[in-house]
């Protein structure tokens, strides 16, 4: 194989596998859980420490095991065969919901200059809009990874740039907000609206965890992986902050809780409506980025499952010349668009979405301590290893057994939803394994 990622590439991915269309959408919806600053930023600045220590986390099982879908591959070695295909199974299906909940936020953003109101919008209209996003990018995958990442690079640095013209909106509007009220203190502090903020930040903060499927892509993977994750996610860190301070400051805690377009909006405030259309135009890109990159890493799960005879042995093959699985690529594109006809709202996706992820966040985290155990490493006698062991691991567990509470308190149907994708997941495991010992 070659390895075709360079660091920056790869730093870039974990960038675009977290700062998706989320951070632009998903901070009025923390803003209306909340209900007052106090609470609004302890959730963003909980969220972003628990994330750090499973990307602290991630970057030693990527050291340990750098690979092609190395979701799978370290879940296989970690859990029984059956509950390693089950989990994956439930992961990628989460996933491919996850870029269609992103594709629809980013049609907010787009129909938005193009009509006065956007629940007029005939829900048909956004899919199929969402569905041609999908395939033109399913054609830029097709023709190789090489391109991909070109393009990935160039859509990441253009939503960066978009980001910091947020953040410094402050500085060039005449009306700015408090961040904090002078009235609020830990009095307003609700433990129930907290938890209830859970679904949407950690929702934002997600994606980081599918960097381990790309470890057989980039040069000296036991020792670049760590260095991209952890370069990477302080890059997140920073700019989720600053960000969420600027939303605050520069449209009011009011009126940021009853947005949708929260970006578009500063952006109009500083710069007039024409900027602010413009905008709106470019989140378009950043919805690209996203689905991209969602494209670059999943298929390799596919492929990875397919080399254990546990999917058809066309999903095994890479293409020699573009480094792409193209039928396990093709696969994964039509999860996405028939998720995106299942449904047509963002916040319905969101639920089912982190039911999904935290498990599979608990269940990679969790094999750790097998690969520290067992002194499990690939390519090197010497891996990264994270400071604080077990303490960091644990936190995040359990952090991420409270986000799992609070969506089923949030919603009874994301477990409903979840158990029944778990048990598709073991049923077809034991019939591909009946199959396979027929054959």
């Amino acid at each position: 194989m070659k390895q075709a990622l360079t660091r920056f590439d790869f730093t870039m991915i974990v960038i675009s596998l977290v700062i998706g269309m989320g951070i632009f959408r998903t901070p009025s919806s923390v803003a209306s859980d909340a209900g007052n600053q106090l609470v609004f930023f302890a959730a963003w600045l909980f969220a972003g420490l628990v994330s750090l220590c499973g990307a602290l986390t991630f970057a030693e099982i990527g050291s340990r095991y750098p690979c092609h879908g190395g979701f799978y591959n370290i879940m296989s070695i970690t859990y029984i065969p059956a509950t390693a295909f089950s989990i994956n199974w439930a992961t990628l299906i989460s996933n491919a919901g996850s870029t269609a909940a992103v594709a629809l936020a980013g049609s907010e953003y787009l129909f938005s200059i193009m009509v006065d109101d956007t629940q007029t919008i005939n829900s048909l209209h956004k899919k199929m809009f969402c569905i041609g996003i999908v395939l033109i990018l399913f054609a830029i995958n097709w023709l190789g990874l090489r391109m991909s990442a070109t393009i990935q690079n160039t859509l990441m640095i253009m939503k960066i740039g978009m980001i910091l013209l947020i953040i410094v909106s402050p500085f060039f509007i005449t009306i700015n907000h408090p961040i904090l009220d002078s009235g609020i203190s830990y009095k307003s502090f609700s433990l129930l609206a907290f938890s209830m903020c859970f679904k949407s930040v950690f929702f934002t903060y997600g994606g980081y965890q599918q960097t381990v499927n790309f470890g057989a892509d980039i040069k000296d993977g036991h020792s670049q992986i760590p260095k991209s994750i952890l370069s990477g996610f302080a890059v997140i860190l920073l700019l989720y902050l600053l960000i969420n301070i600027s939303y605050v400051s520069t449209l009011g805690f009011e009126n940021l809780a009853q947005t949708k377009t929260p970006a578009a909006q500063i952006v109009q405030h500083m710069m007039g409506e024409k900027a602010g259309i413009a905008f709106s135009l470019l989140m378009f890109f950043c919805v690209m980025g996203y689905v991209n990159v969602g494209m670059l890493s999943n298929p390799r799960v596919f492929y990875a499952m397919a080399l254990e005879k546990l999917m058809p042995k066309r999903f095994g093959v890479m293409h020699e010349k573009t480094q792409v699985p193209r039928a396990s690529l093709a696969l994964f594109t039509s999860i996405i668009i028939v998720t995106l006809f299942l449904t047509s709202e963002f916040d319905k996706i969101v639920n089912v979405i982190m039911f999904f992820d935290s498990l599979s966040f608990i269940a990679l985290i969790s094999s750790i301590f097998y690969l520290r155990k067992n002194n499990i490493s690939l390519l090197t006698t010497t891996p990264y290893k994270m400071k604080a062991y077990p303490y960091l691991p644990i936190f995040f567990i359990l952090s991420y057994l409270g986000v799992t509470v609070s969506v089923i308190i949030n919603d009874l149907m994301a477990p409903l939803i979840g158990s029944i994708v778990f048990g598709v997941g073991f049923g077809m495991y034991y019939f591909i394994q009946k199959r396979n010992t027929s054959s």
